[in-house]
């Protein structure tokens, strides 16, 4: 699958297929990345990421592209820790919500922005942090309907609730 993606983005010319081929690419790589754990995998399927969001017009057609890249830089982060992964997830996935409309792409954007901050909370320490991963949590919930969802959201806005409680003061 990757060597055919490979071959398809060769034959593709600039043009706004070329981010759908790049997309796909980056899709398969992560994929095989998860299978293997090959970070030069990983790697690859984040600058194909960033490549695909750079050829999609601004707008809602483009949050998509952010939402997986910011997935992909989530995963690096958890594998290497790396802060400026996760701050740039954060700020894809805060560029991402402003161009998207309410419904369910809202609701599960804030609940990936809310678990990303409460990370960033955990490596910066400052308050503002946690605040924020709060709010975005309790509005996905708001847009989250009775369902699975729903209870992973509650789930999340509880542990967030939680180490608010055990950072305040007694």
């Amino acid at each position: 699958a990757v060597a055919m993606g490979e071959e398809a983005l060769k034959l593709t010319p600039s043009g706004p297929d070329r981010a759908v081929y790049v997309h796909n690419l980056g899709v398969r790589l992560q994929a095989r990345f998860e299978r293997s754990g090959d970070p030069a995998d990983l790697d690859r399927s984040i600058a194909l990421g960033e490549e695909a969001a750079t050829l999609v017009p601004d707008g809602p057609a483009r949050a998509p592209y952010l939402t997986l890249l910011a997935s992909r830089l989530h995963t690096r982060y958890r594998r290497t820790s790396d802060p400026s992964d996760l701050r740039k997830a954060i700020a894809l996935g805060e560029r991402a919500l402003a161009s998207l409309g309410e419904g369910p792409d809202r609701a599960t954007a804030l609940a990936n922005l809310s678990v990303r901050l409460l990370l960033w909370y955990d490596h910066t320490g400052d308050a503002s942090d946690l605040e924020r991963a709060i709010a975005a949590a309790e509005e996905a919930l708001a847009l989250t309907p009775s369902g699975p969802d729903r209870a992973t959201r509650l789930n999340t806005l509880s542990r967030l609730l939680a180490v608010r409680v055990g950072r305040s003061p007694a």
